[in-house]
């Protein structure tokens, strides 16, 4: 039920940006190029952080194993 949601959700959105709704945010590669890295910083900090929470903190690793996981999967070395 939740994956058939998620799919409505998604074509609901396709068809706003289809008829017009959405303009670009970044209007060129540069502009485009200058927003990814800003989000890559972004994400490696959240993953400093996480990580030296991970440190001091090694009984709340289990609760933050999800976030560990899927931060370093954003900041590998193909990122950018």
């Amino acid at each position: 039920m939740q994956d058939l949601l998620n799919k409505q959700q998604k074509t609901k959105y396709y068809q706003q940006a289809k008829d017009g709704r959405y303009s670009r945010l970044c209007k060129n590669t540069a502009a485009l190029d200058t927003e990814l890295e800003k989000q890559v910083d972004r994400m490696q900090t959240m993953s400093a952080i996480v990580d030296r929470i991970n440190q001091e903190y090694p009984h709340v690793q289990p609760a933050l194993r999800r976030v560990t996981l899927t931060l370093q999967s954003h900041t590998g070395p193909d990122t950018v």
